[in-house]
């Protein structure tokens, strides 16, 4: 009989050493917008994966992008065995890694497609490292991932961070509030990030490797004492060469200090590649797509994000931070999918479209309205098609592909956005309307209505509110 349990013993044991097998797919990632080409930083099915490059997930293509030169790290709790990849990668391909052998993959001549997890396009085998970093030499599309964990016997478990101290009543134990992530910016570094803390707090930071605690660092009378009250980021460096100014050689404490917000006309002062740290408040004046114009009491700006937003014309946006891009002699703020996703829009009225006579460089990025309008001949824009009409002097685009046709004789209200092409000033079409002669003016209009297609469906905006072209109101 005790051989008996002995046999089922180990037949147990055994089956806790097999290897597991997870699959990645860009279909399972909900935290990143499709298109994204910062922020790619998901964990999926217990697997840390970070990467250089873009990250897509539509009907043209659905992969985890790693551009050439780049890299893409995994990261499991339990040791890595083996990671397997299907999908593309460019002519004159190149693949190393940090920890195993590549026994599939290292290299292509010309381009090549391998879809299918049964025939993969790259295997890195005998990993056994709980973190692997790959770096393509060319680009790599990963539309499947395949990791092999715990293969081989007993996991050496990891050593995991955590700040404790007065903060904490000197706690020993895990808390996801206070645990140390990987600083993917510095090698060997972690780090903890807006925590708010009190002058005097003291302060220790923990490891714990199973039942094993270590204190960083060790022995008495060696707290770190907070300065003042704040938000600070905490780095980490347990082999404790993080430099002179490092507490002990261990953390840094770097006071987070809050961004002063800058206007539009701030922005126009500013190079390409400059930060924005903050920008002020400002008013969508009219949004399509990736493109948002707004305003506020300096100038008026783009904001190009790296995916469609949802942002309508009236709605203030707060807490606007990116990159200035002159695009083509247009200036605009580019955020990245982490700054976008912390932007917060307050719907407001929309703003009255500026009105000019004739369109100049210094209008780029206005929403503007050219009154009286007047065609001596028919023309038309053609809906979803692209084309110009000229008008006052001024090339009027219908970007949009927004269709609208003028009679000759008549007099409109033409309402547009200012943009820039090849150094001269351009007006993107958004809509028009009808000028009706009476004996006052010969400008008024029927009603102060605005039609425009936003996202693929018409908007009509009158007397301020929005209604939709089966005229419920919409935001």
């Amino acid at each position: 009989m005790r051989k008996i349990f002995s046999l089922i013993a180990a037949v147990l044991f055994a089956g806790s050493m097999m290897a597991e097998a997870v699959t990645l797919l860009p279909t399972d990632v909900t935290t990143i917008e499709s298109g994204a080409t910062s922020g790619l930083d998901v964990t999926l099915q217990g697997v840390h994966l970070v990467w250089q490059g873009a990250f897509y997930n539509n009907d043209n293509s659905k992969d985890f992008r790693v551009y050439a030169s780049s890299t893409m790290t995994l990261t499991a709790e339990s040791n890595i065995v083996k990671v397997e990849i299907a999908g593309y990668c460019k002519a004159n391909f190149t693949l190393t890694a940090d920890a195993g052998e590549v026994t599939t993959g290292a290299s292509y001549a010309s381009a090549t497609t391998k879809a299918d997890l049964n025939d993969p396009l790259i295997v890195i085998d005998n990993i056994n490292a709980t973190t692997v970093t790959l770096t393509a030499g060319k680009q790599l599309q990963a539309r499947q991932i395949r990791v092999t964990l715990g293969e081989g016997g007993d996991v050496e478990p990891t050593e995991v961070f955590y700040l404790t101290g007065s903060i904490r009543n000197w706690a020993q134990t895990a808390d996801e509030d206070y645990k140390f992530v990987v600083n993917t910016a510095a090698e060997g570094e972690y780090m903890l990030q807006g925590i708010t803390l009190a002058a005097n707090d003291e302060l220790k930071v923990i490891g714990l490797v199973g039942e094993t605690l270590n204190w960083y660092p060790d022995g008495q009378g060696n707290n770190y004492v907070v300065a003042a009250d704040g938000t600070y980021d905490i780095y980490f460096r347990p082999d404790g060469q993080g430099g002179q100014d490092w507490h002990q050689g261990y953390f840094y404490v770097a006071e987070v200090v809050p961004a002063t917000a800058i206007t539009c006309l701030d922005v126009y002062q500013m190079a390409k590649g400059d930060a924005v740290d903050l920008l002020n408040d400002v008013t969508v004046t009219f949004a399509n797509g990736k493109n948002v114009w707004v305003v506020d009491g300096s100038a008026s700006m783009l904001i190009y994000f790296s995916a469609n937003t949802n942002y309508a014309p009236g709605d203030v946006l707060s807490g606007i931070a990116g990159t200035v891009d002159i695009y083509n002699g247009v200036t605009e703020v580019k955020p990245n999918a982490d700054q976008a996703a912390a932007i917060v829009a307050t719907p407001g009225d929309a703003p009255a479209a500026e009105e000019v006579a004739s369109v100049a460089a210094s209008d780029v990025n206005k929403y503007i309205v050219m009154k009286g309008v007047e065609f001596e001949e028919d023309a038309a824009f053609a809906d979803g098609t692209a084309s110009n009409i000229t008008m006052n002097g001024v090339v009027v685009r219908n970007n949009f592909k927004n269709g609208f046709a003028f009679e000759a004789g008549k007099k409109y209200n033409v309402y547009g956005v200012v943009t820039i092409y090849q150094s001269n000033p351009q007006v993107y079409f958004i809509t028009a309307e009808e000028v009706t002669a009476s004996a006052i003016s010969n400008t008024n209009v029927d009603a102060q209505v605005v039609k425009f297609f936003e996202n693929g469906q018409l908007i009509i905006i009158k007397n301020g509110v929005r209604y939709n072209a089966q005229g419920a109101v919409v935001r």
